[in-house]
């Protein structure tokens, strides 16, 4: 009877094993076997744009892209609309996506997760240059050299109480345009255990913007610079008194 069991439950393993590797998909730097679904290393993509959208025609969950080592170039802005989660194999240190001084991520879904990547050289007209964050979680990543040219965020916006932002750096990143938030622009979401360095923004708030019920926690905001005459907050601007949460904040 325990044999009978046994094998009940190695074969339910099994099923479940083989779920989940149909909702996986695989990104690469270059593969001449690249092929749609993109669902093992032999028919990896090379786009991400379109292995994201296949793995969010996926009827399976969840849905992961696998990105192993490589610099990425992007040729679009990427959006992700459903629950989506982008990992790097290796980490963020050798997964690099370029955003061409063209390009950005867009992430909207509450599922939606960017992990262990780097996010460089990206720009937007308004509302996020490296990331806009409607909903859904940053984590482990850096965000660094991109630049928004108006409204807020020359980094990340996060537009949405379940918008989060955990164990990144975002460093170097710029408002050059009328707004506010160098480094972040957040009017509800939750910061913590970042670094949050090196920002400049000709508005308020050069590292981080904040409008709304952030919560801030432990985080180091340090060497931000706000550029233009009569500002407030080279490291924090918090626009609604009483709004924000911060618990171990260093600045």
């Amino acid at each position: 009877m325990r044999s009978i069991r046994n094998l009940s439950l190695v074969c339910f393993l099994c099923l479940s094993v083989l779920a989940a590797q149909a909702a996986t998909h695989y990104l690469v730097p270059t593969n001449t076997s690249a092929a749609n679904p993109y669902t093992n290393w032999a028919m990896a993509g090379t786009s991400v744009i379109d292995v994201v959208n296949a793995a969010m025609t996926n009827a399976s969950t969840p849905r992961i892209i696998w990105v192993t080592n490589g610099v990425y170039v992007l040729t679009n802005s990427v959006s992700i609309t459903n629950g989506v989660t982008l990992q790097s194999v290796n980490g963020r240190d050798v997964t690099i996506f370029n955003g061409n001084a063209l390009y950005k991520f867009s992430m909207s879904h509450t599922s939606s997760v960017l992990n262990n990547l780097t996010i460089t050289n990206c720009y937007s007209a308004s509302w996020g240059g490296g990331i806009s964050l409607s909903s859904g979680t940053i984590t482990n990543c850096l965000i660094t050299d991109c630049i928004s040219a108006a409204n807020g965020g020359g980094g990340i916006y996060m537009g949405a109480a379940i918008a989060i932002v955990a164990n990144c750096v975002i460093r170097r990143n710029r408002l050059i345009g009328a707004g506010q938030g160098g480094g972040v622009y957040t009017i509800s979401g939750t910061i913590k255990n970042c670094t949050i360095e090196k920002n400049s923004s000709i508005g308020h708030g050069a590292g981080i913007m904040t409008g709304g019920t952030d919560k801030i926690y432990n985080c180091l905001i340090v060497d931000n610079f706000s550029s233009g005459t009569s500002l407030y907050g080279g490291g924090i601007y918090i626009a609604t008194a009483g709004a924000v949460t911060c618990r171990r904040l260093l600045k």
